[in-house]
């Protein structure tokens, strides 16, 4: 059976720019996310481990490369697309507390 990649990347570059210098959060990543896999992205503080999941997610876009969802390429859709993609089909789980701060789970 072949396998089924929900995410690819191809080449995924992220800079900023600081004056005249580009800081690269993300440098050439490539990987493959098959469906049905827990995936965890590990590394210490500062390591782009959110700048991809932005990336990935549609929530920013890359500098360079490409992001396939089920074998399309997200990089390059509209952002009134991108909205509908993230609605359809991304579930985010933020780890940033208090998001709705008068509920509780």
């Amino acid at each position: 059976m072949e396998n089924a990649y929900l995410l690819r990347t191809d080449g995924i570059k992220k800079g900023y720019k600081s004056g005249s210098d580009t800081f690269w959060a993300l440098d050439g990543i490539s990987i493959d996310i098959q469906a049905n896999r827990l995936t965890i992205f590990k590394g210490r503080s500062g390591s782009g481990k959110t700048t991809l999941i932005n990336i990935l997610g549609a929530l920013d876009h890359p500098t360079e490369g490409c992001v396939y969802f089920e074998g399309n390429d997200i990089t390059q859709l509209s952002e009134s697309l991108r909205d509908r993609f993230r609605k359809s089909k991304l579930g985010f789980v933020f780890q940033s507390i208090a998001l709705v701060g008068f509920m509780t789970a």
